[in-house]
């Protein structure tokens, strides 16, 4: 939401990567964009990358975009998706 607030300023956002650690994780499906699934735990994050774009139409401004991310669970197993929900940072996230 941090992040969204900047392109609601009328500023351009991208995130070309990011690390550190997050929890309870809602993602779109790939396969099935207008599904979601919640992961519960904490999760490292592997990649991350997405933007937000300030858009006007018709006199109404709104935001365009959204984010990638892929993350890594302590059994080693790799997922992601469209982010659909909150991030929340487990630990210190650059």
């Amino acid at each position: 939401m941090e992040v969204k607030s900047y392109g609601g300023n009328g500023w351009a956002v991208f995130i070309m990567s990011a690390e550190g650690a997050v929890s309870n994780v809602t993602l779109h499906q790939p396969a099935s964009p207008l599904e979601t699934v919640i992961h519960k735990g904490c999760f490292d994050i592997v990649s991350m990358t997405g933007s937000y774009l300030p858009s006007k139409t018709d006199g109404v401004s709104s935001l365009k975009g959204g984010f990638a991310i892929s993350l890594v669970g302590a059994d080693g197993r790799i997922f992601g998706g469209g982010l659909a929900g909150p991030l929340i940072a487990a630990s210190p996230v650059q």
